[in-house]
């Protein structure tokens, strides 16, 4: 999407006559760095009110025509592929945040994305002595496979973005294992790195593969989030499955191991949550996490659950 700011300004001034005290509100929202939401029937005027504050104001207006099937991505931004490789191409949220313009998501009501998309601009999410690491298993024996993978990159990226504006340290790396010998810990974000290009490219080609030996995966990020100085400290898993192992033939062994690193963890003062994708998962979670768990059956709501879930986790 364009960042020439003159291509969203409105030069002459749009026609709108006061309802009430609207004008006033909205003022009052803006010098206060608020997010406004305007409600009304079709053909009410809000379009034109929105138009018109933007011209009072003197701000450039960037539209957003939403609709029920808008991803994260369609907002934030998403990496294309072309002759060169990827490149990241910036989304309507992420050009009004990068230039300083009035971003409008025209029948905003009608996606779920609004709501955690104005808190994730506008709002702390937590305290700024915080570290976080994010686990991600991205694994799956469906045949959707490609589909799961892009949700939760997805749900990861706009989390990572969020984060990042936060100035919070955090890290994600991804995880896979063929026997205890061969447990596989992808680097994808270290604590030191900024979220770059490179950063966003090594998530964008995460792969699906192998097997599940989550307890060796935790206590490994444990150990490096454990070395930060942070008051909190918390270790998110994303996963489509329980612990398993081609090597194993009790499933039960890989899923108390798991559960004996999440126990090692909090004695470490680390709080461990697994937001998990797989609907049969209720069978074996709560063994694992206790009460630290979230179970979602629809992978399409995760980019927009995983923000919430971590605004939650991190009051």
């Amino acid at each position: 999407m364009s960042t020439d700011i003159e291509q969203y300004r409105i030069d002459q001034e749009p026609f709108y006559r006061p309802q009430a005290d609207e004008i006033a509100l909205y003022e009052a929202a803006y010098e206060e760095r608020l997010p406004v939401m305007v409600k009304g029937p079709t053909g009410c005027g809000k379009s034109r009110f929105v138009e018109h504050m933007a011209w009072k104001l003197g701000k450039p207006l960037i539209t957003v025509a939403c609709n029920e099937d808008m991803t994260a991505s369609d907002l934030v931004g998403r990496y294309l592929l072309d002759v060169d490789g990827t490149r990241w191409l910036d989304g309507p949220l992420t050009v009004a945040a990068r230039i300083g313009v009035i971003c409008y998501l025209d029948e905003g009501i009608s996606t779920r994305l609004l709501v955690y998309a104005a808190q994730l601009i506008n709002q702390g999410i937590a305290p700024r002595s915080a570290c976080r690491m994010a686990l991600v298993r991205l694994i799956t024996d469906d045949v959707d496979i490609r589909i799961t993978l892009d949700h939760a990159i997805d749900a990861v990226a706009l989390l990572g973005w969020a984060i990042e504006r936060l100035g919070d340290e955090f890290a994600i790396a991804g995880f896979s294992s063929n026997t205890r010998h061969e447990v596989r810990y992808q680097h994808i974000k270290g604590y030191a790195e900024r979220w770059d290009d490179n950063v966003k490219g090594r998530l964008a080609a995460m792969q699906a593969g192998w097997s599940t030996r989550m307890g060796a995966a935790l206590r490994h990020a444990g150990h490096y989030l454990n070395a930060r100085k942070a008051e909190k400290k918390l270790l998110l898993v994303l996963t489509d499955g329980q612990p398993s192992d081609i090597d194993v033939q009790d499933e039960r062994m890989l899923i108390q191991d798991t559960h004996k690193a999440v126990q090692e963890l909090d004695r470490q003062g680390i709080y461990t949550y697994c937001i998990n994708l797989d609907p049969h998962a209720d069978e074996y979670v709560s063994d694992i996490f206790g009460q630290q768990y979230l179970v979602i059956d629809k992978v399409e709501r995760l980019p927009e659950r995983l923000p919430q879930l971590f605004m939650a986790l991190t009051k």
